[in-house]
């Protein structure tokens, strides 16, 4: 089963893009960039990496969660 991948992305308040993973926080961007797009940019390439079946089940390994 694939996870779900999904972006709040960064805005004038807040610098930075959270990534989350079937709803759960996984990563948070961190660039020194003070415009949200570098952010926002920078999570949307993160999640298309991330989504991959390969790298997703390594992420689930490392996680330790049980696949079906």
């Amino acid at each position: 089963m694939s996870s779900t991948y999904s972006i709040e992305p960064a805005d004038g308040q807040f610098d930075a893009a959270l990534i989350r993973r079937n709803g759960a926080s996984l990563l948070i961007t961190g660039l020194n960039c003070d415009h949200p797009d570098g952010h926002n940019l920078l999570a949307q390439l993160l999640v298309d990496i991330l989504a991959r079946p390969e790298v997703d089940a390594l992420i689930a390994e490392v996680l330790r969660e049980e696949r079906s």
